[in-house]
């Protein structure tokens, strides 16, 4: 029969003994070697708690690229000067015909490239009728492209200081608002405006197209 004095007090858990880096008790050991760790020395591995020597130099956070870092920086610069092109008001709030930017005046009877035409202002006279002048602007027009194009003749205008003037009628190509031209071949185009009698015409502006720049032609005095 057992009495209380044959029951012996025992313990599973491993008796604490010192880290040999800090001396600190602890009840640790290194996954792979078995040496003492403690709390504060041992790193933690995919495979146990190992010491400093086994687990080796821990490997850097890597960092984002150079090239990475440019294009973030890029595509926050895009997108700053289009929220400030949108606050100061644009070329986008304004025509295009405004907007864009002329080439340099050419002269009379010089060619000059309008898209894949090439137009030469071959006459410009004026008459006066009943408070208004009568422009005729004859242009020869010769299609540089590769199949048939269209010179859109209702695109074009004159100009006398600020303002700014449509054709009023087309003459010749049919009579219509437009000149359908072959390849290489030229096409000869009178275009028609009505201007105050007062007003001074000082330069036309040819167009092939409402996207394009108008090409200037400066016109006599």
């Amino acid at each position: 029969m057992t009495t209380d004095t044959d029951i012996v007090p025992t313990s599973t858990a491993a008796p604490a003994v010192p880290c040999p880096r800090d001396g600190a008790a602890t009840r640790l050991t290194c996954a792979r070697c078995r040496v003492p760790i403690c709390p504060s020395c041992l790193t933690r591995t995919a495979v146990g708690m190992r010491c400093p020597d086994c687990a080796g130099p821990q490997p850097r956070p890597r960092r984002r690229g150079l090239r990475a870092i440019v294009a973030v920086a890029a595509v926050a610069i895009a997108v700053l000067s289009g929220v400030a092109t949108q606050i100061g008001g644009g070329p986008t709030d304004v025509p295009q015909e405004e907007v864009a930017v002329p080439m340099p005046l050419a002269g009379l009877g010089q060619m000059v490239p309008v898209g894949s035409f090439a137009v030469t202002v071959t006459r410009f006279d004026c008459t006066n009728e009943t408070g208004l002048r009568r422009c005729v602007t004859t242009l020869a027009v010769r299609n540089d492209a590769l199949g048939p194009r269209v010179f859109p003749t209702s695109l074009q205008r004159v100009v006398g200081g600020i303002r700014r003037f449509v054709p009023s009628s087309v003459a010749g190509a049919g009579d219509t608002a437009s000149a359908m031209v072959n390849p290489g071949a030229v096409a000869e185009v009178d275009v028609v405006f009505l201007v105050p009698e007062t007003l001074d015409a000082t330069r036309l502006e040819l167009r092939s197209s409402t996207r394009q720049a108008p090409v200037r032609v400066a016109l006599p005095a």
